[in-house]
């Protein structure tokens, strides 16, 4: 079988797990046990497939045993809104949920972060029939599928959703821990600073180095200055200048002195030029105030 993957347009890649005999697990011809002990013949190919709807990318995998085409499922990802983990975490909602949806030859996976969806999965469960009962979920190679995608509703309503990780594998306790543990990473490299009695969040701002950061903590102060300041004859680049004066005192913790300098954080030229922005000038940015 051809492994030099680096010219091949559809992103071919080979797979490998390995395993214990007690996990063996057989599903339409792709085992663990396979992937353990002769991972040259299982064959993987991913595709990302176009957007149905914003922010969400749709990835169609595909794997075939011994030339034969054997396993579809469709991931979707979108970007997580962390402020809502943090929020569900606090109120004690932090946990790991799985639930899945039967349908006709395929399922619905769903991973939840208390009662935010964070993960969803559409997996075949019944390949032959998916390749031969009319209206066919499964071409009958990879190729045939890469080519003229057929697609699966992934839709479903909250009554549908069945508890568990799938419905020939209702728990699955290793999967629930490691994916804790990455929602936990997650918060944690993005800044998020929990109370020791975990009922509230600050976030740690990589560019001010400050918990909470100094422009979120001093947004509303800067409206309201800005709102005073916002008259028709002063321009916008004359009262963003203003609000880096006003920044560059609470930071250095006062006045600054005549000749001193200091570079604002990225946040704090960010959240200035999104609160003040221009119309019909050129921005020029932060400038040093003397």
């Amino acid at each position: 079988m051809e492994t030099n993957n680096e010219n091949n347009p559809l992103n071919r890649v080979f797979r490998w797990k390995r395993c214990d005999d007690n996990e063996s697990n057989a599903r339409d011809g792709v085992t663990y046990q396979l992937l353990a002990e002769e991972p040259h013949r299982i064959e993987n190919w991913i595709k990302i497939l176009q957007k149905d709807e914003p922010g969400v990318t749709p990835i169609l995998s595909l794997t075939s045993v011994n030339s034969v085409y054997a396993e579809k499922c469709i991931s979707f990802k979108w970007p997580a809104d962390l402020n809502i983990i943090a929020i569900e975490k606090c109120e004690g909602r932090g946990i790991v949920r799985l639930g899945h949806v039967v349908r006709d030859r395929y399922e619905i996976g769903l991973t939840f972060y208390g009662n935010v969806l964070f993960g969803k999965l559409v997996r075949v469960t019944n390949v032959n029939a998916a390749k031969t009962i009319d209206p066919v979920l499964m071409a009958l190679s990879p190729e045939e599928e890469l080519s003229e995608y057929i697609r699966m509703d992934a839709t479903y309503t909250n009554t549908e959703v069945v508890p568990g990780y799938e419905s020939d594998q209702i728990d699955n306790q290793r999967i629930l821990h490691i994916l804790e543990e990455e929602m936990e990473m997650m918060l944690e490299n993005n800044g998020y600073v929990f109370s020791d009695d975990g009922k509230s969040f600050h976030k740690f701002c990589m560019y001010c180095e400050c918990v909470p950061c100094v422009w979120t903590n001093n947004e509303h102060s800067m409206i309201q200055l800005e709102m005073t300041e916002n008259e028709a004859d002063v321009s916008a680049s004359s009262r963003r200048d203003i609000l880096y004066r006003h920044m560059e005192r609470i930071i250095k913790d006062g006045k600054l002195g005549m000749g001193n300098k200091t570079e604002l954080p990225e946040c704090v030229v960010e959240g200035v030029k999104y609160l003040v922005r221009d119309t019909d000038e050129n921005e020029t940015g932060h400038r040093f105030v003397e």
